[in-house]
C-alpha cells in the first residue's frame, strides 16, 4: 500500500480548510443534495464529500457510509487533493497503490473509486467529492462532466458556507464591542409617509427607552409617547429640522419612562438620504441623567454660596440692631420701675430676638457648602434642632404641627451642613404632604440601637404607593406636578448619607408615613 504523500504546501492547506470552519459540524441539506445527486448520476452505493484534516478525512456528507472519518493514511481522497484532475480507480484489486489498503481488503470493500478534487479559489485542495462502488466500473464522459459540475457546486456551498459564517463572527464581535458602549448605537429611519423605524439598535435600547431593539424594528411610532410632555414638541421640531435640512441631530432631551422614571439622553446622529426618498439617521443616544444631576448639585451649591453671602451680610445688619433690642429689653426686665404686664411684653421681645439670631446663624451655616465634605463629629440632636429652626416658618405657614422626641443625644460623623439639608429636604417634603391632610403633624424621633443611631421624619400621611416608593429614590423622580420640584431631594440625599456611612428607607410596616435614617454612632 502506498501511504499519500504530503502536499508541499500543507500548512497553508490546513489553513485554509479551517477558515471555512466545516470540520465536525453538522450534515446540511445543501451539502446532502449533492452527494445524493452524485451517487444516482453515477449509479454507485456511495458518495462522500470527504474534506482531508491532518490526520483524517471527516465526512461533511456521505450516502451509502456509515462512519463519519476515517483515517488520512487509508484515504483514496488524500491522494486524490494532490492533484486538478479527478483521481479515477477502475479496480483497487490490482491497482498496486491500493491493492493492499484495508479499505479494499475490508470494509467498506472499496472497488472502484472516482475522486473529483474539492479545489478552492486560493489553488487548495479541500477534499474531494467521491463516488465508490464495491464492483470493477468506469464511468462515462457524461457521468464525469456532472461529477464535476457537482464538485463545483459543492466548493460553491463551502464558499457561502464560509462567507456566512465570517459573517456571523463579525456580528457577533460586533455585538460584543457595541455592548461595551456606554449607549445606544442605532440607525433610525423615517420613510416620506413619515412612518419610521429602527433597522438597527443595540440592546442598551433596554435601558434608554425601555423596549427591545426587536419592539421598535419595524414600527418606532410608540417610542413618542416616552418622550417628556414638556420636550416633546422640542424633539420633533428638532428632528424635522434635521430632515430638512440634513444637518446633524443633536440634542439634549428627556423621557419619562415606566420603570426608571425622568432621564436626561443625549442624542448624536448624522442623516443620510436614501434612494427611495427616505432620511436615515446613524449614531448613538446615551443616558447622562448622572451628568444633568452634576449640573443641578452645582447650581444647588451655587445657590446655598450666593445665600451664603447674602445671609453673611443681612446677619452684620441685623444682628447689630437684634443685639441692642435684646440688650435694651434685658435692661429694662432689670430695672425696678418695669411693671409685670410690661415685663411679659419685654420677656417676650428677649426671646424673639434671640431666636431671630438663632435662625440667621442656622441659616448661615446651612448655606455654606464647600466642594469637599468637611466631617466631624456631631451632635444628631444639634442638627435636628437646627433644621427645625429653619423649617419652622415653612411648618407656621402651612399650619402643621412640627414636634421632636430626643431620646438619645447620639454622636455622629458627618459633614454637618450636608446632614441639614438632607434633614430640611425631608422636612419640608412632610409639612409639604401633610398640610393637604385632616390631621397636620410631623414627628422627629432620634434613637438607638446597638451601635447606630437612628433619625425617623414621620407625618401624618398613610404611608407611600409602592409604585412610587420603588421609583422615589431615582435622580429626578418627582410625585409633585411638572414644574414644582426638581426630583433631586431623595437621590442626593441618599448619596450624602451613603458618603457617611449612612442609609435612608421608607418603613412600609409603619402605619404613617415615615423616613428612617440610619448612622454609625461615634464617641467623642
Amino acid at each position: 500500500m502506498h501511504k499519500p504523500l504530503v502536499p508541499p504546501n500543507e500548512l497553508e492547506r490546513l489553513a485554509a480548510l479551517s477558515s471555512y470552519q466545516i470540520l465536525d459540524t453538522a450534515e446540511e441539506p445543501d451539502f446532502d443534495h449533492i452527494t445524493t445527486l452524485a451517487a444516482k448520476i453515477c449509479g454507485t452505493p456511495i458518495s462522500l464529500i470527504s474534506l482531508v484534516d491532518s490526520k483524517r478525512q471527516w465526512f461533511k456528507s456521505r450516502v451509502g457510509l456509515p462512519v463519519k472519518e476515517t483515517p488520512r493514511d487509508f484515504a483514496f481522497c488524500a491522494h486524490a487533493i494532490l492533484y486538478e484532475e479527478p483521481l479515477i480507480v477502475t479496480d483497487s484489486r490490482i491497482d498496486p497503490r491500493f491493492s493492499d489498503n484495508p479499505f479494499v481488503t475490508g470494509d467498506p470493500s472499496v472497488v472502484f473509486y472516482a475522486g473529483i478534487p474539492l479545489i478552492d479559489e486560493d489553488g487548495f485542495g479541500l477534499g474531494t467529492l467521491c463516488v465508490i462502488d464495491h464492483l470493477p466500473r468506469e464511468l462515462s464522459e457524461l457521468q464525469l462532466d456532472v461529477l464535476r459540475a457537482l464538485a463545483r457546486q459543492a466548493i460553491t456551498q463551502l464558499s457561502l458556507r464560509r462567507t456566512s459564517v465570517q459573517k456571523d463572527l463579525l456580528l457577533e464581535n460586533f455585538t460584543k464591542l457595541i455592548s461595551q458602549v456606554p449607549g445606544v448605537i442605532y440607525q433610525f429611519r423615517m420613510l416620506p409617509d413619515g412612518k419610521s423605524f429602527f433597522p438597527f439598535a443595540s440592546e442598551a435600547l433596554n435601558e434608554v427607552y425601555e423596549y427591545s431593539p426587536e419592539e421598535v424594528r419595524w414600527d418606532a411610532s410608540h417610542t413618542v409617547s416616552r418622550l417628556h410632555p414638556n420636550d416633546r414638541e422640542s424633539i420633533m421640531a428638532s428632528m424635522q429640522a434635521s430632515r430638512e435640512q440634513m444637518t446633524d441631530w443633536k440634542l439634549d432631551y428627556r423621557v419619562l419612562l415606566p420603570i426608571k422614571g425622568e432621564r436626561w439622553l443625549r442624542v448624536r446622529s448624522r442623516p443620510e438620504k436614501l434612494s427611495d426618498g427616505a432620511v436615515q439617521w446613524n449614531g448613538f443616544i446615551m443616558d447622562i441623567t448622572e451628568e444633568k444631576m452634576r449640573e443641578r448639585v452645582a447650581q444647588h451649591n451655587d445657590k446655598l454660596l450666593a445665600l451664603g453671602e447674602m445671609a453673611a451680610g443681612v446677619a452684620h445688619e441685623i444682628n447689630n440692631p437684634l443685639a441692642i433690642i435684646d440688650g435694651t429689653a434685658e435692661y429694662l426686665l432689670n430695672a425696678e420701675s418695669t411693671s409685670d404686664s410690661i415685663r411679659k411684653k419685654l420677656e417676650s421681645i428677649s426671646k424673639a430676638s434671640k431666636r431671630a439670631s438663632k435662625i440667621i446663624a442656622s441659616l448661615k451655616k446651612f448655606s455654606r457648602k464647600s466642594e469637599v465634605p468637611h466631617m466631624q463629629v456631631v451632635s444628631l440632636k444639634g442638627i435636628v434642632e437646627e433644621t427645625l429652626s429653619l423649617t419652622h416658618p415653612r411648618a407656621r405657614n402651612a399650619s402643621v404641627e412640627v414636634t421632636a422626641d430626643y431620646q438619645t443625644a447620639a454622636d455622629i460623623l458627618c459633614d454637618e451642613v450636608e446632614i441639614e439639608q438632607v434633614l430640611v429636604n425631608l422636612i419640608n417634603n412632610a409639612i409639604d404632604a401633610a398640610k393637604l391632610l385632616p390631621e397636620k403633624w410631623v414627628k422627629v424621633l432620634v434613637s438607638e440601637q446597638g451601635e447606630m443611631a437612628i433619625l425617623q421624619v414621620r407625618d401624618s400621611g398613610k404611608g407611600i404607593p409602592e409604585l412610587v416608593r420603588e421609583k422615589m429614590f431615582q435622580p429626578f423622580f418627582t410625585t409633585k406636578p411638572i414644574g414644582e420640584g426638581t426630583g433631586l431631594g431623595l437621590s442626593i440625599s441618599r448619596g450624602i448619607l451613603e458618603s457617611c456611612g449612612a442609609s435612608i428607607d421608607v418603613l412600609t410596616n409603619d402605619p404613617n408615613t415615615c423616613f428612617e435614617l440610619r448612622f454609625p454612632k461615634k464617641k467623642t
